[in-house]
């Protein structure tokens, strides 16, 4: 189980935050391929948060949230996570590898192993060019 991974970074298109996020979720897909039982993913954080160490200084959370207002703004990284982690009829046919459909503590592994594969899939359609 992969908990409260994530990073900070300042500012609603958070691309850095993205590249950082794109290559766990790879080395996690080399991961299940290899074999390793991952049983879930979680990104740290939904929302920015008030941090032990750091207290309201760093950002941790896909969604922007306005500590004065509370008024919350869905990050760049939001809606690529969003995007990486829709149900499988959503993305891509019934096509998807086995593994996508492996139901095995409620839909976090689905979602895991579906996001691992969604990674690739990208990949290698940026690879084949126009």
């Amino acid at each position: 189980m992969i908990t409260e991974n994530g990073c900070s970074y300042d500012g609603l298109d958070d691309r850095d935050r993205i590249a950082y996020l794109d290559g766990h979720v790879r080395a996690l897909h080399r991961a299940l391929e290899a074999g390793v039982d991952v049983r879930g993913y979680f990104v740290w954080s939904l929302l920015d948060n008030f941090e032990w160490a750091e207290g309201y200084a760093r950002r941790f959370g896909l969604v922007h949230v306005d500590f004065t207002t509370l008024e919350r703004t869905p990050k760049a990284s939001y809606g690529w996570y969003r995007d990486l982690v829709r149900a499988p009829g959503e993305r891509r046919s019934d096509k998807s590898p086995r593994c996508c459909r492996r139901e095995s503590y409620a839909g976090y592994s689905r979602h895991t192993r579906h996001a691992a594969h969604a990674a690739e899939e990208d990949e290698q359609a940026s690879s084949a060019g126009p």
